[in-house]
């Protein structure tokens, strides 16, 4: 048999080296290349509830500045504010 590796052989064999370094050892391997990808994922999500939600503030401060009366109605329902002499029931839904 030939002891001698012929080019043909040299070439595949280190394409194949290589493409299993990249794969299994290398720093950015595959399977780091997934997680990133799912973590930007999950970033560009957060990223998006974020901005509706300033959206959502900037919306709400807009209205208390046009209407005064609105100022009112948020602290009555958001922080359970209330005027002397007013009673009030705070109903929750179970979920």
């Amino acid at each position: 048999m030939n002891a001698r590796i012929r080019p043909r052989n040299k070439y595949i064999l280190t394409l194949a080296a290589f493409l299993a370094w990249m794969v299994f050892f290398d720093r950015d391997d595959l399977s780091t290349q997934w997680a990133r990808r799912r973590q930007l994922a999950e970033l560009e999500q957060s990223r998006n509830y974020y901005r509706q939600q300033i959206t959502l503030a900037r919306n709400e401060l807009d209205s208390i500045k046009r209407f005064p009366a609105a100022l009112e109605r948020i602290a009555r329902e958001r922080y359970l504010m209330k005027k002397d002499q007013e009673v009030l029931f705070v109903i929750t839904r179970d979920p």
